[in-house]
């Protein structure tokens, strides 16, 4: 399962191997929520947070950790990219094909079409 903290999302193996790390470093800071073990009850700018395998997003979301994600792709033109994660809302599939129409070719474009199985 994804999760999110501070404004990325980040792939099943980056989460499960960054946010104990994270943790104890807020925790550390005495920045551990009162309700941890309840996600409702805190933000995920100030604690991980799982995310569910179903979350949709309006454009194609990849691992925070970028190049140096445990789940990279490396694309035919050498380019490293973070994982893809997740589905697309109907404005995120319009949004593939908007940008594989302005550049067709482009490896990530590639990418994307494969992993949402999009035709243009």
């Amino acid at each position: 399962m994804p999760g999110i903290y501070a404004a990325d999302v980040y792939c099943d193996s980056c989460i499960a191997s960054i946010k104990a790390s994270i943790k104890a470093d807020l925790r550390r800071k005495g920045l551990e929520p009162e309700n941890s073990g309840d996600e409702r009850t805190y933000d995920s700018n100030d604690w991980p947070k799982w995310l569910a395998d179903s979350a949709e997003a309006d454009a194609p979301q990849h691992c925070g950790s970028g190049d140096t994600c445990l789940e990279a792709v490396t694309l035919a033109d050498g380019r490293v990219v973070g994982a893809v994660l997740g589905a697309l809302t109907p404005a995120g599939e319009a949004y593939v094909r908007l940008y594989v129409r302005a550049r067709p070719g482009d490896a990530l474009m590639g990418l994307w079409l494969s992993f949402y199985g999009m035709a243009v």
